[in-house]
């Protein structure tokens, strides 16, 4: 699979002559966040039962192509966060259509990719996950938009015993969020929804990083781009977040254990606000 970013100013900006004429602040240079310049997430519609969280590579930051892990046939909708050096993050947003179930086996592009794929749509409040662990999410007053959900996850072993978590892409685990009909999608972190590397960009400018690229080199020399999070001993993770609207919602929580990315799936309703 290879994504392109198609925007013409975001594509213009290789040509010096234009850059000199046009004011292109809000398109400084890509900056990797936790080391990835694209976060990219793959999701099979309308059932919602394969998934896919993937790091492309790149030669010019327009090209990302990608080898895809064994995924089903079928129409997927795909998202990919990117952080500009100026600390402003976009989600790009497309479909792409698997004509044929991808083979596994291929040697993925980065070692952090990973997928799932499920027979039947997620239910109740816990998941098996790859290694025969169970993922929990612990029992709360519901869902209700707006209102701060409480989306805390239990990992235990086979043996009952709180599961070992490793950094996942230097967090305890990633989440992603989306709205059954796509029209909410968020990628969460322990931290919340903040990209850590926005933080990190406005945290540390300059006054003459101005000049293009500048920031992001010192980010990339001082090692903060690849900094670890603190991870829970407990087998317990959280995110903060807040449904924006009523719905039906699917959520994909990630970990890793002894190597091994582990994806749990879930499904929740989110109630509309009462008056």
């Amino acid at each position: 699979m290879d994504l392109r970013i198609s925007d013409s100013v975001w594509t213009m900006r290789h040509d010096s002559a234009w850059l000199r004429k046009h004011s292109a602040s809000r398109w400084t240079p890509l900056i990797p966040d936790h080391g990835k310049l694209m976060h990219v997430f793959m999701i099979r519609e309308p059932d919602l039962l394969a998934f896919a969280h993937l790091h492309p590579s790149t030669a010019d930051t327009i090209s990302f192509p990608s080898v895809l892990p064994p995924l089903p046939a079928g129409r997927y909708r795909v998202y990919g966060d990117i952080v500009h050096e100026s600390g402003f993050t976009q989600t790009l947003s497309t479909t792409v259509d698997l004509r044929e179930p991808t083979r596994s086996g291929a040697k993925l592009t980065d070692t952090d990719d990973a997928s799932h794929v499920t027979v039947a749509p997620p239910s109740g409040r816990s998941a098996i996950l790859e290694d025969g662990s169970v993922m929990t999410l612990e029992p709360g007053a519901g869902f209700v938009e707006g209102k701060d959900a409480s989306l805390r996850f239990t990992v235990v072993g086979r043996d009952g015993k709180p599961l070992a978590l490793e950094p996942y892409i230097g967090m305890a685990g990633h989440a992603v969020v989306s709205r059954d009909d796509g029209a909410v999608f968020v990628h969460l972190h322990p931290s919340g929804t903040i990209s850590m590397a926005s933080q990190m960009a406005f945290t540390m400018r300059q006054p003459g990083d101005s000049i293009a690229g500048r920031l992001g080199q010192r980010m990339n020399a001082s090692g903060m781009s690849h900094s670890v999070a603190p991870i829970p001993e407990n087998g317990v993770i959280s995110f903060p977040y807040a449904f924006p609207k009523p719905g039906n919602y699917h959520l994909w929580v990630q970990v890793k254990h002894a190597g091994r990315i582990l994806t749990g799936p879930f499904a929740v309703e989110v109630k509309p606000a009462t008056e």
